[in-house]
């Protein structure tokens, strides 16, 4: 997440999501997800529904990390859903990615390349071209062009 996007949020929603953000990075996983349902359940009571989206998003990047690609699927394609329903853009690129990458882990490698070419696509609209160049990074991988697979952290 950008960090002026998460400067506009109220600071009550805000605080929860960068403090599970930092104890991921520092491999507090466990601790990382009840700050997440944290952030989640006061973005709910809130009726925050951009903060509740990226509390959700970030669950399901947490449970890719763990390895949990079913859970990780699922949580994408819900959150995919609602971004989709809202119009918000960002979320729709994010989280159609995600999808390619628990796809390319699951060895789909079709269903990958749909996920982050709809990604591409959608980044490129809204002129995010850092994402858009991981997403093409990813996308070359598939096409064996690295002969690596897709990988690294979901965005």
């Amino acid at each position: 997440m950008k960090p002026e996007v998460i400067r506009a949020w109220p600071q009550e929603l805000a605080v929860p999501l960068m403090s599970a953000y930092r104890l991921w990075c520092n491999g507090a996983l466990g601790a990382a997800q009840s700050q997440l349902n944290e952030a989640l359940e006061r973005a709910e009571a809130a009726g925050h529904t951009t903060v509740q989206l990226a509390a959700r998003h970030l669950l399901g990047n947490l449970a890719y990390t763990q390895g949990n690609l079913t859970a990780a699927r699922q949580i994408h394609a819900d959150v995919l859903d609602r971004c989709r329903d809202i119009g918000f853009l960002v979320g729709v690129a994010s989280s159609s990615h995600n999808l390619g990458l628990v796809a390319a882990r699951q060895g789909d490698l079709a269903a990958a390349r749909t996920w982050i070419g709809e990604a591409i696509r959608t980044y490129e609209q809204i002129g995010q071209t850092e994402c858009m160049a991981a997403a093409r990074a990813n996308l070359a991988r598939l096409d064996g062009e690295s002969g690596a697979q897709p990988g690294g952290r979901p965005r």
